[in-house]
C-alpha cells in the first residue's frame, strides 16, 4: 500500500506498471491496482467535471489553439502569437473566451476554483481552435 501525498488515500500496489490519477490531479505511480481501482480511475477520466465561472455553471472544455495577436506587446503572450498552446475554452453567458493551460491551471482554476478571481489565470487570445481533446462539461 502507498499513501498518496495530495489526497492521503492509501492505494495498493503490487507491480510498478499503472498509473492512475489522484483525485486532487496529481499523477502518482501504483503497483498493480484492483480492477475496483482502475474503473474508478477510468470513470474519472471520462465522467465530465463541473466547470465554473465566478461561482456559476458553464461550459468549459480543452482545446489546442493558435495563439493570435495580443492586445498590447507587453502582454505575457506577445511572443508567442501563430504558436500552438493548450487553452481552456470557457464559454459564460454564451460568450466563448480562453485561458492558457500549459501547465493546467486553466482548468484547475474552472474544476477546483469555481472561476473564481482567488485563482490566477492568463488569457489567451486566440486565432483558431486546432482540435478538441474531448474534456468537455456542459
Amino acid at each position: 500500500m502507498k499513501r498518496c501525498d495530495e489526497c492521503r488515500k492509501w492505494i495498493n500496489r503490487h507491480n510498478s506498471g499503472h498509473r492512475l490519477n489522484c483525485e486532487r490531479g496529481k499523477r502518482i505511480s501504483v503497483g498493480l491496482a484492483s480492477m475496483a481501482e482502475i474503473a474508478k480511475a477510468a470513470i474519472r477520466k471520462i465522467k465530465p467535471e463541473k466547470t465554473y465561472w465566478n461561482g456559476e455553471p458553464c461550459i468549459a472544455r480543452i482545446v489546442r489553439v493558435v495563439v493570435g495577436k495580443s492586445l498590447k506587446p507587453t502582454w505575457w503572450c506577445a511572443n508567442l502569437e501563430g504558436t500552438e498552446r493548450e487553452a481552456v475554452e470557457v464559454k459564460y453567458h454564451d460568450e466563448p473566451f480562453y485561458l492558457d493551460n500549459e501547465k493546467n491551471q486553466g482548468w484547475l482554476k474552472v474544476t477546483l476554483g469555481f472561476g473564481s478571481p482567488q485563482y490566477g489565470h492568463r488569457s489567451l487570445p486566440v486565432e483558431r481552435v486546432i482540435e478538441n481533446n474531448d474534456q468537455t462539461n456542459s
